[in-house]
């Protein structure tokens, strides 16, 4: 079974501020894209929005999440220390996180 897993955040006023992209397949939860407009980062959006996806992932049989990584260039630095901070390891431009 194949799934196409889009989720949105919106701020307190209803507008769109972030949204994540990933599927799900045979155990294997594959991030394809995260995106959270630069004046809110840092205020959770991100974060709800991973953890939101790693809940519906685990729950629809997820047992690690999977992406490439290729950050902009100018936020390659906040990039790394979100995904780090979210527990997910970085190698060879490969997220991955056991759930």
């Amino acid at each position: 079974m194949q799934r196409v897993i889009k989720l949105e955040e919106v701020d307190s006023n209803g507008f769109k501020v972030g949204f994540i992209d990933a599927i799900y397949r045979n155990g294997l939860l594959f991030l394809n894209q995260i995106r959270v407009n630069e004046r809110v980062r840092g205020m959770g959006y991100g974060r709800n929005l991973l953890t939101r996806l790693l809940s519906l992932g685990a729950s629809l049989g997820a047992n690690r999440l999977e992406g490439n990584f290729r950050p902009d260039s100018g936020a390659l630095l906040s990039a790394r220390v979100f995904y780090q901070h979210m527990g997910i390891s970085i190698y060879r431009g490969m997220l991955y996180k056991p759930l």
